[in-house]
């Protein structure tokens, strides 16, 4: 909206969608009012007075930035006199602050992800590829905010894309169709395709391209990198390194051929079979969460043994933190005395 519709005026779909955005904004203001924070010391602050004063220390000019309708600014000095004079530039200038919105996004969804259970690997993948598209959107629409404040006696981008493939339309082209153009030079820029079909044409343009090549070339290592280290499994590079550490011990002690084959099958027994250890999450949580985790998860063991049943749970907690897990063969034979099995 700000890099490719000149104006947003009252009648227009945008306006008032804009509006409904506003709209949930100021509640989320409002709501900022109420909720508790936490002070240097991680203690959370409920105080009604002390909550204000922090929220408009804080956070509160920002967010009162990202709601500032400039569409109306710009609706009254969209005046034809008005139109090659630099405070029309401004307005659109000062309609990049709707980009704080992303701040206050981000941290409503950072209040809401608590309620969610979705693997870490997937919330990887979606912020890698959603941050891939914001990438190519903003330089998009950074491209198109050039042909904008460029002025009128000197050919941009824009004039060349229109020239070169809608000047036969007798449509004309539309603000999607210099989108898609502007986004198609984007994601060139970005992954150092560089078809060279659309182009800068002046001075300014190419050197805002140069800007955004570095910026960009910096950014698409480190999500290339990001990919390639969630792609990577660490757990089944662990055991794949074990695998390859236990046969070169067995070849180099020249194990027989049948002692090497239940080695393996033990080793892939408990790759499989291995689950997730709660004594180390038990270690990062605080006393009284240790306990309840403790006695959700250890209740079905715990009742297997009569004399466990009728403990606390600061007993259970004790307990799961010492039991000790191991892994047997199927026809192996274990026990040792004064040890209890479950």
């Amino acid at each position: 909206e700000v890099g490719f519709v000149p104006e947003t005026s009252v009648g227009n779909v945008m306006f008032w969608v804009n509006r409904l955005v506003d709209l949930f904004f100021c509640s989320d203001m409002l709501l900022n009012f109420f909720l508790m924070y936490q002070d240097r010391n991680g203690k959370w602050v409920g105080r009604r007075k002390l909550i204000i004063r922090h929220y408009l220390r804080a956070w509160f000019s920002v967010d009162l930035l990202s709601i500032l309708p400039f569409e109306i600014v710009g609706e009254i000095v969209n005046d034809p006199a008005l139109q090659r004079a630099k405070i029309l530039r401004t307005v659109r200038l000062l309609r990049l602050l709707k980009l704080l919105r992303i701040l206050r996004a981000s941290r409503i969804i950072d209040r809401w992800r608590h309620s969610v259970a979705i693997s870490q690997r997937s919330i990887g993948m979606t912020s890698v590829f959603t941050s891939l598209t914001i990438l190519v959107h903003w330089m998009a629409c950074i491209f198109g905010l050039l042909a904008q404040m460029t002025g009128d006696d000197q050919r941009t981008w824009r004039d060349k894309f229109e020239t070169d493939y809608f000047a036969d339309l007798d449509t004309g082209v539309t603000n999607v169709d210099v989108y898609i153009g502007a986004a198609h030079w984007a994601g060139q820029t970005l992954t150092s395709i560089g078809y060279g079909d659309v182009v800068a044409v002046n001075t300014a343009e190419r050197f805002v391209g140069c800007v955004m090549m570095l910026l960009a070339g910096v950014c698409w290592a480190a999500l290339v990198g990001q990919i390639c280290s969630l792609c990577t499994d660490q757990k089944k590079e662990d055991f794949r390194f074990n695998m390859d550490r236990l046969n070169a011990c067995l070849r180099d002690h020249g194990i027989p051929k049948a002692l090497q084959r239940m080695c393996r099958s033990f080793f892939f027994a408990r790759n499989e079979r291995t689950a997730e250890s709660l004594r180390d999450v038990h270690k990062w949580m605080s006393p009284a969460l240790s306990g309840e985790l403790a006695s959700a998860t250890s209740q079905s063991w715990v009742d297997k043994v009569y004399f466990f049943r009728a403990t606390c749970t600061e007993f259970v907690t004790s307990l799961q933190k010492a039991v000790v897990h191991q892994f047997f063969d199927s026809h192996e034979v274990f026990g040792h005395p004064y040890t209890l099995y479950i």
